[in-house]
C-alpha cells in the first residue's frame, strides 16, 4: 500500500555547503563575491523557493547578497576605520516564498565571520599637519617633554591603522636638526605618544624660532611614510647671569676725593634680551651695606659709584673697603653675578698730629738734670704723613731746653737756674708731620714748675760804695748802710749781715737785718792812730746747703763759719774806711837833711834840693824855710797843707817855693855879680820853717847845712841792672807797669829816662815812660798773641836809659827790662777746615776713625788748650776730647738713618773758670752710602700656601709675591724668579718685576702628580743678595666631569597600572670620570614641585627605581621621572636623565584635560589643566592665533569638539574657536586692554552624561577663576558631542544659579539641562575637565614715547663744576621692551636783558638713563639754560619736552623726614615737587632721596630722608 504523504511546511529552510567563513583582503574590489549562500526548503514535497536577507552585520552597506545568495562586496572596505575589529559578522536570513498555495515564510538565519585581512595602504597619520609650542629657553638638554607638561614640550599623536607588522612606525627628524632634536620613542606599533627630546640647549637670544620636520615611516612595504612640520617658539627666559669683564676690581681712592666725584664704574653686561637684559647694580660689604654705603653712593642702573655728600672717604677710620659688586637683571626670579671690588683708600695728610695732653707738667729741682719726661703726639695718617717731629716753638728764648725731634723726650742743655729762669717755665711744643705736600701740626703747653734750691750768694750791687770817710774824735758815728740781694727765694733769699774781718777790737759794728754799719758806741777815732780801716762784711742768706757747693768766701771766712756748722751762702765786700783829719797835729820834719852839696860851678836859680814835709794826717808835701828838715803834719786836709819859708838867711843864695819845698840857689841880691864858691863858702846854715793852713795854723822848724860840692863826676846808677815785671795783655790803657829808680852819685843830680825797644816796634807803641819819674804806664791796649812766636811766652825786652845833666858831660845808664805780657783769654778757638762734610759706607767698622776735626786757639797756655764734644751723635759718634778725631762707635744701618747732622764744639780754657771759656762750633753732615747689606725681604710667610685647581688657564695668575729690599738704587731692585729644585716648578713661572706666579701649563690632579709641591720663590737685589720662600701648591681635584648615565638606555618605559608598590621600574647607572669624591656617583630622583606626589623612589647608591605605591591611570596616565645622578664632590656636579614613565590603561574613562604638574598642585588658584597662547596685537581678523590643546580622553575612540564658553574681557568676544583652532574675531590694541588673557576650557561631554556647574563664583573666592596679574579669564569647553550647542551663557564668573538645591533630583538631570544641576557647590579647581588658555597679546612698536611733563624745571649753583647731575628726565614707552635713547637738540642761554646765545655743549644727557649733567665747563653767569631733550624709541618715534635749568644765586635747602620708603618716594617724587611748586609759587627741585639715617647713624629703609631746593626764579 503505497500511503502518500503530503508534505507540509513544517520544516525551515536549511542552509548547505557550510560553513561560509571567509577572510578577504580589505583591498577587495567592489562586486567581488565573498561567499555564495545556498539554503532550501527543509520540506520535500513541494518545496518553496527561499529568498536570501542581510539580517544584521552589514549596517555600514559594505556587502551586497542578491537573489542567488552571492555575497558581494559593495563599497571599500578599510579596516583601519577606527572602531573596526577587523571581521564582519553577517548574519544570512534565508525566508522561503510560498508557491502553489502553499504557505511560507519560514525562516533560518546563519552568521558566519567575514575577516577582513589589512593591507599596507594607510600611511602613518599625525593629528595636525603641523605643530606650534612654546618652549622656555631653559629647558634642559635631554628633557622628554609629555603632552602633561605643556610649557615644557608637545606630544605629537601618531597612528597607523594598518594591523600588526603594517602599522610598524619608524620616527625621524629631517636630517639637518637630527643633532638637536630627539624622537622618543623612535619606533612603536600602530599607535604611539610621540615626544620631543631635546639634544642641544635653546637660547633665545640666539634663535627665537626653531622649525623642523618630523617623518613617520613604515617599515613593511610599500614603506609609506607622512611628515608635519614643528615650530618651537622659545620662550624667552632669564637664562644668562649679567656677566662682568674682570673676576675682580682694585681701585684706589684719593681720601680728598670731591663729593660726588666717580670713583668706579661696573659694568656688566647680558646676554639676555628685554627686561631680562636689564641690569641693576648693588653693593654689599662685611657690615652688610652700612658702612659701605655711608661713603659711596651706587647708581643701581649706571653702576657709577661715587663719593655721597657731605662725606668723604676716610683713610684713618677705613682704609680699604673689600666689597662685593652685584649685577642682577630684572628676571623673576632674577640672577646675579657678584665681583670683589676693593677700594683702597689712598692717605692724603688731612689729620694733624694730636697731643694725649694739652698741657704737660713736671716739676724739677734746680740745678737738676730733667729725666724721663716728654710729651706725646699721634698722627693717625700713614707712612711720612704719621711720621711725627717735635720742636720747641716757644718759651725757650734761653736756649734752656732741646726736644729730641723724634722721641719728645724733654731734657735740659743747660743748668736750671731758678733766679734766671723763675719758678717755671712754659714752652710751646709743636708735633708737625712730616707730609709731602702739606706739613700739619698742633701744638701743646709744657710747663715745667722749678723747686728753688739755695745756689746763690747773696751779692752785694756793683754799685755799693766801698770807700768811706770818717771824721776823727767824734763818739759813734753812722758809717754806711749795705745792701746785699740774694735772688733765691724763701729763707734761701733772705740776707743777714756781720763784720767777718777788719774788726778785731770791736771798734765797727753792723745791723744784722738792714746792714747799718757804725762806729761802736763810745769809741773815738784817731786818725793819726789808724787812718784807714779795712773791714769785710759778709752778707749771708739762711738757706740750706745745696746739692752742689760753691765756696763764694776766702777760706778763713768758710773756716769762721764751719766751726759754727753753719753751711748757709755767703758773700763779702771789702770796704776801706777813710778817717778824716781833725787839726791837732803841727808839721813835723823827719828825715830832714843836715847837709845839702851844690857843685861850685851851680848856676844860680838852679834848684838845690826838694824839701819835703809829711803831715801825719794827709801825707801831703810840705813847704821849708831855710832848714835842712822834714816836716809832717799828722792832720788832713788843709789842716796838714804845709807852707815852706826860710828863716835867717843871712847868704841871700837861697830861696824856698812856699808850696813845693823847693830850695833853689838864686842871684845874692846883695852882690848881685856873685855865685856859689866853693872856696868862699863850702857850707851854708839854712832854718826852714814849715807851717799848716789851719785856721789855728802849727808850724815847726828845722835847720838844713847846704855842702857845695865840686863838678859832675858819676854816672847815674838803677837800683836794679836787670828787672822782670808782667802784666796783663788787656789792661786798661794808663795801667801802671811800674816804676824805676835810678840814683847818681853826684850831688843835685837831676836824671831823666828814656825808652828804647830791639823786639818789636810795635812794642814801643804799647807803653809810655814818664821821662822825670821813670814811670812806666800802658799807652795802648797789649795783644799778647802779635809776639813772635804765636802762643809763646809772650816776654817784651825794653831797654830804659836814665841820663844826667852832669858837667861837664851828661851820664847816663841802661837797664833792660823783660816785661812778661800774661795772656787773657780774648781768642775764639778756630777750625782749620771750613766743611767737614763726608760721606761714609755703612758698614765700616764701629771704632773706625771718620775724620778729624782740629781748631786752633792763638791764646796762650791753658786759653789755647782746645777741647772738643760731638752734639747729635746719637750714640754713633764721638770724638776724641783732646785730638778731635771723630771715630764711629755703633753700627751704621743706612735704610734707618741715611745722613747724621753733627755738630762739633771746640771749647778753650777747659781747666778755668766756665765764665772764662770760649766756643766755637762747626755743622757736618755725615751722609751714609748705601751698601747692600739687605737681602730681600718677603710681604708673605716664609711658608705660603697656595691652592690651584687641576684646570687653571695657563697664564693665570695663582699667587703674587712681594718682597722689599730697604738698600736704594740697584741694590734695592727686586727681581723674582723660581729655581727647579723639584718637577712642580715646571708647572709655574714668576714675573721677574712684579712677582706675580702663573700657570704656565695646564695642571692635572693625577695618581702620577702629587697633590701637594713646593715652589721655591727667589728675591735677588741688584747687589746679588738674595732670599726664598716656599710656595706650598696644593693640586685641587676640579669635580669637571660630570656623571654619565650609562643605563636605562630609553627615555619611554611601560608599565601597568594599578600594580602593588615596589613594581620594578628601571635601573640608572652612571659613571664619573673624576677620583675620589668627585667620582662617587649617587642617585636621587628629581621633583622639587612634587609633580610626580612621590610616585617612584630610587636607591642612592644602586639606582633601582621602583613605585612607592599602587598608580592609577585614571588619575595620571604618564609620569615624567628625572633621574638626577650627582657626584659627591664640591661642588657637585649632576646629569639628568628624563624617564617617561607611562600607565598602560583600560579603556573606561571619558576624556578630560590632563592637569600640569605645577597647576595640579593648586587646587584653590588655578584649573586643572592651563594652555600659554600668545599672538601679536596686529595679527588680522580671522587669523588663526593657535590651537587648543588636546584634550585627552581616557578613552581610544573618543573625538572631542572644543567651544569658548566665556571671554572676560569687554565687548564683543576677541577669540572664537574652529575645530580646535583658536580664532581672532576682532582687533585687538594691546595698550588699550589689557595685555593677556585667560581662557578656561571645558570639555562636555555625551548626552545623558552628568556633570556639575558652579553656583556662584566670586571673584575674591579661591575658586581658580579670579583673574591674575592683568590676565583675562575665558571658558572653552570640550565635547564629543557633535551636535552640542551651548547651554548657557556664563558671562563673567559672578553668575548664580536661581533654583533651591532641595529641589533637585540628580536622575533627572542631563547635558543640555542646567536650571537642576546635580550639586550647586562644583568646584572648578578640581575639576579635571576645565582647561585655563592664557593668551598673551605680544606688543607691535606702535606707540611713541611720553614725558612725564612738557617742560622740566630745575636749578644749579653758579660755578656748578663740569660732569655734575642736574636732573633726570623719564620718557615712557607702552610698547614692552622699547629701548628708549635721550637726546639734546638745542640749548640755549636767556640772560636777564632778554638776549639769548647757543650753549652747544653747556650739558650733555646719558642716552639710556636721561641723565643730564653739566658739560665740560664751569657753568657761570645770571640766567637760565632752555634745552629741547628728544626721546626716541627703536621704531623711530620720538617726542620732546623742553628743559629749563636756572643758574642760582640764592636759593634754599630743605631737608626733612617722609614716613616712606625712598623706591615709593621716588616714584611720586614728580607729583610731590609739583604740590609743592603750586604750594609755595617757587621751583622746588629734589635733590636727593636716601633712607633716613637715624641719629645712631643706622639706615631705616622704611623711612625717607628727602632734601629739595627752593628757588625763586625772579629773585636768581
Amino acid at each position: 500500500v503505497v500511503i502518500t504523504i503530503d508534505d507540509v511546511q513544517d520544516n525551515e529552510p536549511r542552509f548547505v555547503h557550510l560553513p561560509y567563513n571567509r577572510r578577504i583582503n580589505e583591498d577587495i574590489a567592489k562586486g567581488t563575491s565573498v561567499v555564495t549562500i545556498s539554503a532550501i526548503d527543509g520540506d520535500r514535497g513541494q518545496p518553496n523557493d527561499v529568498a536570501y536577507s542581510i539580517v544584521s552585520g552589514n549596517e555600514d552597506g559594505k556587502f551586497s547578497l542578491d537573489s542567488s545568495g552571492d555575497v558581494r562586496v559593495a563599497s571599500r572596505i578599510d579596516r583601519d576605520v577606527i572602531g573596526f575589529s577587523g571581521s564582519y559578522v553577517l548574519t544570512i536570513r534565508a525566508t522561503e516564498i510560498p508557491t502553489r498555495g502553499s504557505s511560507g515564510g519560514a525562516f533560518r538565519e546563519v552568521s558566519f565571520d567575514v575577516i577582513v585581512d589589512d593591507v599596507n595602504d594607510e600611511r602613518p597619520r599625525f593629528e595636525r599637519r603641523s605643530y606650534r609650542m612654546n618652549v622656555p629657553e631653559t629647558t634642559p638638554v635631554g628633557t622628554a617633554l609629555p603632552m602633561l607638561i605643556r610649557v615644557e614640550g608637545m606630544i605629537f599623536d601618531v597612528t597607523d591603522k594598518d594591523q600588526d607588522a603594517n602599522s610598524d612606525v619608524t620616527m625621524s627628524v629631517e636630517w639637518n636638526m637630527s643633532d638637536h632634536i630627539a624622537l622618543s620613542p623612535v619606533t612603536f606599533r600602530h599607535r604611539g605618544d610621540v615626544t620631543i627630546v631635546l639634544k642641544q640647549p635653546l637660547d633665545f637670544e640666539t634663535q627665537r624660532r626653531v622649525q623642523f620636520r618630523i617623518f613617520a615611516n613604515e617599515t613593511n612595504n610599500p614603506a609609506l611614510f607622512t611628515e608635519c612640520d614643528v615650530t618651537i617658539d622659545v620662550e624667552n627666559e632669564n637664562d644668562n647671569a649679567p656677566l662682568f669683564a674682570n673676576t675682580e676690581y682694585h681701585v684706589n681712592v684719593s681720601e680728598n676725593t670731591e663729593v660726588g666725584e666717580l670713583i668706579f664704574r661696573a659694568s656688566a653686561t647680558d646676554h639676555d634680551s628685554g627686561k631680562f637684559g636689564r641690569i641693576y647694580y648693588s653693593l654689599e660689604d662685611a657690615h652688610g651695606d652700612v658702612t659701605i654705603g655711608t661713603v659711596f653712593r651706587l647708581n643701581e642702573l649706571t653702576g657709577d659709584i661715587t663719593t655721597k655728600p657731605g662725606i668723604s672717604p676716610d683713610y684713618e677710620t677705613i682704609p680699604v673697603y673689600d666689597v662685593t659688586i652685584m649685577a642682577q637683571d630684572n628676571g623673576i626670579p632674577s640672577l646675579s653675578t657678584t665681583r670683589k671690588l676693593r677700594i683702597e683708600i689712598d692717605d692724603v695728610n688731612d689729620n694733624a698730629p694730636l697731643f694725649t695732653k694739652s698741657i704737660y707738667d713736671v716739676t724739677v729741682d734746680e740745678n737738676d738734670r730733667l729725666r724721663d719726661f716728654g710729651v706725646e703726639a699721634t698722627d693717625v695718617d700713614s707712612g711720612k704723613d704719621g711720621t711725627i717731629r717735635y720742636r720747641i716753638s716757644g718759651g725757650n728764648d734761653r736756649g734752656v731746653f732741646r726736644i729730641n725731634d723724634v722721641t719728645g723726650d724733654i731734657t735740659n742743655v743747660k743748668v736750671l737756674d731758678y733766679e734766671r729762669l723763675g719758678d717755671h717755665v712754659m714752652l710751646d711744643v709743636i708735633a708737625q708731620d712730616n707730609g709731602n705736600d702739606v706739613q700739619l701740626s698742633s701744638s701743646a703747653k709744657v710747663v715745667i714748675t722749678i723747686n728753688d734750691v739755695n745756689d746763690n750768694a747773696p751779692i752785694f750791687s756793683r754799685s755799693t760804695e766801698t770807700s768811706f770817710q770818717v771824721q776823727e774824735n767824734i763818739l759813734g758815728p753812722k758809717i754806711a748802710k749795705f745792701t746785699a740781694y740774694d735772688v733765691d727765694s724763701g729763707d734761701n733769699g733772705r740776707v743777714t749781715y756781720s763784720i767777718v774781718t777788719g774788726n778785731d777790737d770791736n771798734t765797727f759794728t753792723i745791723s744784722p737785718l738792714d746792714g747799718e754799719l757804725r762806729v761802736t758806741h763810745g769809741v773815738e777815732l784817731d786818725r793819726e792812730h789808724e787812718a784807714y780801716y779795712n773791714v769785710t762784711i759778709c752778707a749771708m742768706d739762711r738757706g740750706e746747703i745745696p746739692k752742689y757747693f760753691f765756696l763764694f768766701s776766702f777760706f778763713f771766712c768758710f773756716n769762721y763759719f764751719y766751726r759754727k756748722k753753719n753751711f748757709n751762702f755767703l758773700f763779702q765786700i771789702f770796704t776801706q774806711i777813710h778817717v778824716t783829719d781833725a787839726n791837732d797835729n803841727p808839721p813835723q820834719f823827719v828825715q830832714f837833711p843836715n847837709r845839702i852839696n851844690l857843685s861850685e860851678n851851680t848856676v844860680m836859680g838852679f834848684s838845690v834840693y826838694h824839701l819835703v814835709a809829711e803831715d801825719m794826717d794827709s801825707g801831703t808835701e810840705l813847704r821849708f824855710v831855710s832848714q835842712p828838715i822834714v816836716a809832717i803834719d799828722n792832720d788832713d786836709g788843709r789842716n796838714a797843707d804845709v807852707t815852706y819859708s826860710l828863716v835867717n838867711d843871712e847868704s841871700g843864695f837861697f830861696a824856698i817855693d812856699s808850696l813845693t819845698g823847693s830850695l833853689r840857689t838864686i842871684v845874692n841880691i846883695v852882690a848881685p855879680g856873685q855865685s856859689l864858691d866853693r872856696e868862699v863858702m863850702s857850707q851854708y846854715r839854712l832854718v826852714v820853717m814849715a807851717t799848716d793852713r789851719a785856721s789855728n795854723p802849727l808850724s815847726s822848724t828845722a835847720v838844713a847845712t847846704v855842702t857845695i860840692d865840686d863838678v859832675n863826676d858819676s854816672r847815674p846808677r838803677f837800683l836794679s841792672p836787670f828787672l822782670r815785671i808782667q802784666v796783663h795783655e788787656n789792661s786798661p790803657v794808663g795801667s801802671k807797669v811800674t816804676t824805676l829808680v835810678a840814683t847818681d852819685d853826684d850831688l843835685n843830680s837831676d836824671l831823666v829816662f828814656s825808652m828804647t825797644s830791639t823786639d818789636n816796634d810795635i812794642i814801643i807803641s804799647w807803653f809810655h815812660l814818664n821821662s822825670s819819674s821813670a814811670s812806666l804806664v800802658t799807652k795802648s791796649r797789649l795783644d799778647r798773641e802779635v809776639l813772635s812766636p804765636p802762643g809763646g811766652p809772650g816776654w817784651v825786652n825794653i831797654t830804659l836809659t836814665a841820663s844826667d845833666h852832669g858837667f861837664p858831660s851828661p851820664r847816663s845808664t841802661r837797664v833792660i827790662v823783660r816785661v812778661r805780657v800774661d795772656d787773657v783769654n780774648d781768642n775764639y778757638p778756630v777750625f782749620t777746615e771750613d766743611n767737614y762734610d763726608i760721606e761714609i759706607p755703612e758698614d765700616l767698622q764701629p771704632g773706625s776713625i771718620v775724620t778729624s776735626a782740629i781748631a786752633m786757639d792763638i791764646d796762650d797756655s791753658a786759653y789755647g788748650d782746645v777741647t772738643y764734644k760731638l752734639h747729635g751723635a746719637v750714640g754713633f759718634f764721638t770724638i776724641h776730647q783732646i785730638l778731635g778725631k771723630i771715630r764711629l762707635v755703633k753700627p751704621l744701618d743706612r735704610e734707618v738713618i741715611s745722613e747724621h747732622k753733627l755738630t762739633i764744639v771746640a771749647t778753650d780754657n777747659v781747666r778755668g773758670s766756665r765764665n772764662n771759656r770760649k766756643k766755637t762750633t762747626k755743622k757736618m753732615t755725615i751722609t751714609v752710602s748705601d751698601v747692600n747689606d739687605n737681602s730681600p725681604v718677603f710681604d708673605q710667610p716664609q711658608q705660603y700656601k697656595i691652592s690651584v685647581l687641576e684646570n687653571t688657564t695657563p697664564g693665570t695668575r695663582v699667587a703674587m709675591v712681594t718682597a722689599t729690599d730697604r738698600d736704594e738704587g740697584n741694590n734695592g731692585h727686586v727681581t723674582y724668579s723660581l729655581r727647579a729644585f723639584n718637577r712642580n716648578t715646571y708647572f709655574f713661572s714668576i714675573d721677574p718685576i712684579d712677582g706675580d706666579v702663573t700657570i704656565s701649563r695646564q695642571v692635572v690632579a693625577s695618581p702620577r702628580l702629587p697633590l701637594v709641591g713646593d715652589v721655591v720663590v727667589f728675591a735677588t737685589d741688584g747687589g746679588g743678595r738674595e732670599s726664598n720662600m716656599t710656595l706650598q701648591v696644593r693640586i685641587v681635584d676640579v669635580n669637571d666631569h660630570v656623571p654619565k648615565f650609562e643605563s636605562p638606555a630609553f627615555n619611554v618605559i611601560r608599565i601597568l597600572e594599578e600594580q602593588p608598590g615596589g613594581l620594578f621600574v628601571t635601573q640608572a647607572m652612571a659613571t664619573d670620570d673624576d677620583i675620589g669624591l668627585n667620582a662617587d656617583v649617587r642617585y636621587r630622583l628629581h621633583d622639587p614641585d612634587l609633580t610626580n606626589q612621590g610616585a617612584f623612589m630610587i636607591d642612592d647608591v644602586t639606582g633601582r627605581v621602583i613605585t612607592s605605591r599602587r598608580l592609577d591611570r585614571e588619575l595620571r596616565h604618564s609620569y615624567s621621572v628625572v633621574i638626577q645622578a650627582h657626584d659627591l664632590g664640591d661642588p657637585q656636579l649632576q646629569s639628568t636623565r628624563i624617564l617617561n614613565v607611562i600607565l598602560d590603561d583600560v579603556n573606561d574613562n571619558r576624556p578630560n584635560f590632563p592637569a600640569s604638574g605645577s597647576q595640579a598642585n593648586k587646587p584653590h588658584y588655578y584649573v586643572g589643566a592651563s594652555q600659554r597662547l600668545r599672538f601679536p596685537e596686529d595679527a588680522p581678523i580671522g587669523s588663526i592665533v593657535g590651537h587648543v590643546t588636546r584634550a585627552v580622553d581616557r578613552d581610544d575612540s573618543a573625538q572631542i569638539f572644543y567651544h569658548i564658553l566665556t571671554q572676560d574681557v569687554s565687548g564683543e568676544p576677541i577669540l572664537g574657536m574652529n575645530g580646535d583652532k583658536i580664532v581672532l574675531m576682532r582687533e585687538v590694541d594691546r595698550e588699550a586692554v589689557e595685555r593677556n588673557i585667560v581662557l578656561l576650557v571645558k570639555p562636555f561631554l555625551t548626552l545623558n552624561s552628568r556633570y556639575q556647574i558652579p553656583t556662584r563664583m566670586k571673584p575674591n573666592q579661591n575658586t581658580g577663576l579670579l583673574v591674575l596679574n592683568n590676565r583675562h579669564t575665558s571658558l572653552i569647553g570640550a565635547t564629543d558631542n557633535p551636535n552640542f550647542t551651548r547651554p548657557f551663557l556664563l558671562g563673567r564668573w559672578d553668575a548664580t544659579v536661581q533654583q533651591q538645591p532641595s529641589a533637585l533630583m540628580a536622575d533627572d538631570v542631563i547635558a543640555n539641562d542646567v536650571t537642576r544641576p546635580i550639586h550647586l557647590m562644583w568646584d572648578p579647581a578640581r575639576d579635571a575637565s576645565l582647561l585655563r588658555l592664557y593668551v598673551t597679546v605680544d606688543d607691535v612698536i606702535d606707540e611713541p614715547p611720553r614725558f612725564s611733563r612738557d617742560v622740566y624745571v630745575t636749578a644749579v649753583e653758579g660755578n656748578t663744576r663740569p660732569r655734575t647731575k642736574i636732573i633726570q628726565i623719564n620718557a615712557t614707552d607702552y610698547d614692552v621692551n622699547d629701548d628708549v635713547t635721550y637726546s639734546i637738540q638745542n640749548i640755549n642761554f636767556h640772560r636777564p636783558d632778554n638776549s639769548t646765545s647757543y650753549r652747544r655743549n653747556a650739558f650733555v644727557i646719558n642716552p639710556r638713563n636721561g641723565v643730564i649733567k653739566s658739560g665740560s665747563h664751569v657753568i657761570k653767569g645770571k640766567g637760565y639754560f632752555l634745552m629741547t631733550v628728544q626721546a626716541r624709541d627703536s621704531a623711530n618715534h620720538s617726542a620732546t619736552c623742553q628743559v629749563k635749568v636756572h643758574i642760582l644765586q640764592r636759593s634754599k635747602k630743605i631737608q626733612f623726614v617722609l614716613e616712606s620708603p625712598p623706591d615709593v618716594v621716588r616714584e611720586q617724587q614728580e607729583k610731590f615737587s609739583e604740590t609743592l611748586r603750586r604750594m609755595t609759587g617757587s621751583i622746588v627741585t629734589i635733590d636727593d632721596v636716601s633712607p633716613h639715617l637715624t641719629t645712631k647713624r643706622e639706615r631705616d629703609v622704611t623711612r625717607s630722608d628727602v632734601t629739595i631746593r627752593i628757588f625763586d626764579p625772579q629773585a636768581n
